[in-house]
Parts: structure tokens; sequence; C-alpha cells
């Protein structure tokens, strides 16, 4: 077991202290947006000993570090973890994005690889060879968009902007749009709004200002319609401020999660989360973002279908120790939430990380490994099982290679 270094990306949707205040470290003065864990090859964490890469650290004893069947799974050529672990604070909404599943990322890979697109430029989209199902965990409140969500759902919005506009063009956007939805043309409407429409910039601002003049009237019709405004501040004009009205608003409360599958057009829009994923970084964006957009590509990756949040329900194991897992074979999570002791089984490499109090973990094969607020380690598949011990101030997450377990991932609606 290794106590960990690890990299924070700051772009530009980051809050620029509650990373800080979160692991206990001085704030950068820049926009520090995720703490990345893991072996990416973008950004990878690197043991506190000695400064060596954990990719570095990876190779030089893969079955060790890895296990048999995580080795047997990966190409020959790729030795990492399965899984990236991250802590995420968003004081902007970050892109309107879709991830895509493992045959559209090896196919994307291949080709932009033999084109000879320069794996670091700000137009690469497929960065790696692999998939990106994620979980986003709250450790704060935390709003997200997360796929379209039923024309049903999603009319009413319409038909407040439609009624109470002055603008012709306005007008013939609601009808648009409401006219695909009727007819269950989710990817009619996304085309549309991102690139049908002369002057959107116009109608966006013609949006905000409906609802502006009477918020309350906009909330009764749709939770999401008054969150137009603030989007439109971020973003002025921008055609995602209203493509967000096909998406599904959900309000997470610390310790609430939710999973989403490759297709799931989303967007994170504010609070701090814990955000597990596959040990990818590629991301297709068609709106609100200063990154590359590219809207064809994105919409060969997107599901159109209605899609309900896929809430992920903690089932708690021992006292104080709850797990998170989902339908991906990649990662299940682990929160340790209190004074706690208990064991963990595992079939592969894990991650910790501590965000408050003192958490031990110890390994079958003896060794261990103390942790406090903002310390991190890589915990190898040799390790065995895990016995853990935490006091009563402690909160740690530590992501694992899943067990067979049974899965506990469900869609719906909110656990609230």
């Amino acid at each position: 077991m290794e106590k960990l270094e690890n990299s924070i990306r700051d772009y530009d949707w980051g809050s620029p202290t509650a990373l800080a205040e979160l692991l206990g470290h001085t704030p950068s003065g820049r926009p520090e947006a995720e703490l990345w864990i893991g072996s990416h090859p973008a950004a990878p964490s690197r043991l506190l000993s000695d400064g060596r890469s954990l990719t570095d650290v990876l190779k030089e004893r893969p079955e060790e570090n890895l296990g048999a069947e995580v080795v047997a799974s990966q190409p020959a050529d790729c030795v990492s973890l399965p899984f990236l672990m991250k802590v995420l604070s968003a004081d902007a909404p970050l892109s309107l994005q879709v991830h895509p599943d493992a045959q559209q990322a090896k196919a994307g890979f291949i080709l932009e690889q033999s084109s000879g697109v320069p794996i670091d430029v700000p137009h690469r989209m497929y960065k790696d060879p692999r998939p990106k199902p994620e979980m986003i965990l709250a450790l704060t409140p935390f709003k997200a968009l997360t796929g379209f969500r039923s024309a049903e759902q999603g009319i009413p919005a319409w038909e407040f902007l439609r009624g109470n506009t002055s603008r012709e063009e306005t007008r013939t956007v609601a009808n648009t749009v409401i006219e695909h939805l009727n007819h269950r043309d989710y990817k009619s409407a996304l085309a549309y709004l991102v690139t049908g429409v002369d002057g959107i910039d116009a109608v966006v601002a013609d949006a905000v200002q409906i609802i502006e003049r009477d918020a309350e009237a906009a909330r009764t019709v749709d939770a999401l319609l008054p969150l137009l405004p603030w989007l439109n501040q971020k973003y002025p004009g921008d055609s995602g401020v209203l493509v967000s009205l096909l998406l599904n608003y959900v309000e997470l409360e610390p310790g609430e999660a939710v999973a989403l599958q490759a297709g799931n057009l989303h967007a994170y829009l504010h609070g701090t989360a814990v955000e597990v994923m596959g040990n990818s970084d590629n991301v297709l964006r068609c709106g609100m973002t200063s990154k590359y957009i590219n809207v064809d590509e994105l919409m060969s990756i997107v599901r159109f279908a209605s899609l309900e949040p896929t809430w992920v329900r903690p089932q708690q194991e021992k006292t104080g120790i709850e797990l998170y897992s989902t339908e991906f074979d990649v990662f299940e999570l682990v929160r340790i939430n209190g004074a706690s002791s208990g064991d963990i089984s595992l079939r592969g490499p894990a991650c910790i990380i501590a965000l408050a109090g003192n958490v031990t973990v110890r390994g079958a094969d003896g060794t261990q490994v103390q942790l406090g607020r903002g310390e991190s380690a890589f915990i190898p598949a040799s390790a065995g099982g895990l016995s853990i011990e935490a006091d009563e101030d402690a909160h740690a997450y530590l992501c694992a290679t899943p067990l067979n377990r049974q899965k506990v991932a469900a869609s719906g609606s909110s656990p609230r």
C-alpha cells in the first residue's frame, strides 16, 4: 500500500476554494475542478514516497498490483487501473457532454491515431480506447442534468415560453421543439437547437427575460426553468441553455448518487462530489463549454431515448460502511462514514481517499496504511482482504474492482 500525490485539474468551471477547504490545502488561486486519483496517462497519481508515476509502478508488477483477472481483461499493451476516481467541485456548469461505449471508444481512438491527430491537441476527442461509464456521489447538495426526459415532462416548459413571448422567433423555436417531442424525436429536437436556429442567442435572451419576469410562475411549470438565467450568465446566448430543457434535472443530497451509462447526454451544474468512472477521458461536447465541440460526432454517440435517472442506493455492509454498486463491471464505491470496523473483500486493486477523520486500512498480506484528511492511497490486489478501522470523525471513499455481488442500481424516482 502506498500513499499518493494527485493532480488537480484547473478547468474553468471549477471552484477556487471548495477542494482546498475539503482537502485541507492552500488554494492555488486557479479554479480547482477535479482531483484525479488513478493511473490515467493524462494525470497519473504519483507515489508520495519517491514520486514515481502510478502508471509506471503498475507496469513493474502487473499481476501483483492489478490481479490476474484485471490483467487478463486488458489489451497486452495496456497496464492500468480499470477505474479512475475523482473529487469534483463545480462552481459553474460543465459542458453538455456524452461518453462513448467500448466499441465506439476503440473505433474512435484507432481512427484518430491512424489519422495522426496528436493526443494532446484541443480537438482530439478520443484520448484512449476505453469507455467511460460513471457514477457521481454528492458530498454537498449537487445539481445535474442527465439523459433525455420524457416528452410529457419536457413539453410544458416550451409551452410556457411560447405562451409568454412577443417574439415570433421564440414561438417558432418552441413550436418546432414541441412538434419533435410529440413525435418522441429527441434527435431532431437536439439537432435543431444546436445547429438549426439562426440567431439562437436572441431566442435564449428572450427565454431568460420571460423567466425573470415571473420566476415563481416558471417554477410552478418546471423546476428547471428558473435555472436558465443562471446558465445564461455562465454561457451567454449558448444553445445549451435551451438544450437543458430536454434533459432530466436532478438534485442530489449528500450521500445520494446517480450512474450514467454510455450515450447519456448530461451536464453537472453545481456542487462537490466524488466521481468514479472507467479509466477514460473520452468526452464529446455540444454546448456550454469553451472546449472543442463536434456536434456530428456527438450525435453519433448519444442515446436518443427517454432515460430516467439511474439512482444508486447504498447497501450497508457493516456499521459505518456502505457499498454503492452499479451495473458496471469496472468499479464499485465504498463509503466509510463515522466510527466503523469491518472487512472488505477485494477482487482487484483499489484506491482510497480520506476527507475527514482517521482511517486505517490493513491488508491480509500484513501491509497497512493510515490516512488523515486529504490523504489518499493505492491498494494493490495482492493486499487481499482488507480490514478497515475508522474513528467517529472519519469520512472516506474506497474505489475498487467489483466483486460478483448483487447489483443495487435502480432507475426511476429519487430515493427521497
